[in-house]
């Protein structure tokens, strides 16, 4: 059984839909590269890097936040 048959919908919507599937893949691809390439071009200083790490270790930490702060 073709699988557009047994989810009751045509042929075109099928095709239709796979197509708008793959375009979706195919930009996250593009940015996904687009996004790696900046980096490449303009490399992220490891100060913020490593201050970036640090925030995020306090957000996601059971300590609090500031020193003095419960």
């Amino acid at each position: 059984m073709h699988y557009a048959k047994a989810q009751k919908e045509s042929r075109a919507a099928f095709i239709r839909r796979a197509l708008e599937r793959y375009l979706a893949e195919l930009r996250e691809q593009e940015m996904d590269e687009a996004y790696i390439q900046g980096y490449q071009r303009i490399p992220e200083e490891i100060s913020i890097g490593e201050t970036g790490a640090k925030l995020a270790a306090m957000v996601f930490s059971d300590s609090a936040p500031f020193p003095g702060e419960s």
